[in-house]
């Protein structure tokens, strides 16, 4: 009986170590940065979220939360980049969020308010904000603007009337208040980008008197363990909070 025992728990014993070496948990990180351009009563809340994926095998999990604990972070399984910009004015907000790809160089940048329209360099290319997506520009406008020549770098600065700030990228704590004409104000709270932690993510809110605030935009940046299909769908689509 003692024998049969035995050779029950070493069967028990193979398959769950055989098991380990192929059962997966599924995480996934979302870190997150971006720009706000504003003037009078209008701005643009341009932020871009790269999402991590990490498909762990259980045998593996106890290596990799050491490397955690020891500040080395496992390299992500998968990558995907994703855009959104927001549009506040007095009439309401416009929420659009694009899939970029796995590549977060491919997120527009150098963004560059000229007269109405909001300019970008997309990959190289003069780009523009049309409404609901970016799109290349007219090749009227890439001659007359010389490609990407006048698209300014600098993220704290003021253009063409405009002013510009980072969100997301300070070494230290800041928040700072936007008035957009007489009754709205979006407020930027955010934490140092060096520090771990939900409470060092950005928050932007907008403030309008007599109504509570509304929360235009946070992203958690604490790893979240998932299901597969949850896994698959979070690389797939960005979710419009």
């Amino acid at each position: 009986m003692l024998r049969r025992t035995r050779v029950i728990i070493l069967i028990v014993a193979i398959a769950i170590i055989g098991s380990a070496a192929f059962l997966n948990l599924y995480y996934l990180r979302d870190d997150n940065a971006g720009q706000i351009l504003w003037k009078s009563n209008e701005a643009y809340l341009c932020m871009g979220i790269v999402r991590r994926g990490f498909r762990v095998r259980l045998a593996e999990y106890p290596w990799i939360a050491l490397q955690e604990w020891l500040n080395v972070p496992a390299f992500p399984s998968d990558r995907r980049a994703f855009l959104t910009i927001i549009r506040v004015t007095p009439l309401g907000v416009d929420r659009h969020i694009g899939k970029v790809s796995g590549d977060p160089a491919e997120i527009p940048d150098l963004l560059t308010p000229l007269g109405e329209t909001i300019y970008a360099n997309c990959q190289g290319t003069l780009c523009k904000w049309a409404g609901t997506h970016f799109e290349t520009a007219t090749r009227e406008e890439q001659e007359r603007l010389d490609g990407t020549t006048r698209l300014v770098a600098d993220i704290d600065t003021t253009v063409n009337g405009w002013s510009k700030r980072g969100i997301g990228t300070v070494a230290g704590n800041a928040e700072y208040s936007i008035d957009l004409g007489k009754e709205f104000t979006l407020r930027v709270r955010q934490g140092n980008v060096y520090k771990a932690g939900e409470l060092y993510s950005a928050v932007v809110e907008l403030h309008h008197s007599g109504d509570p605030p509304q929360q235009l935009w946070h992203v958690s940046t604490e790893p979240r363990r998932v299901t597969k299909r949850e896994y698959e769908r979070g690389l797939s689509i960005l979710e419009d909070k």
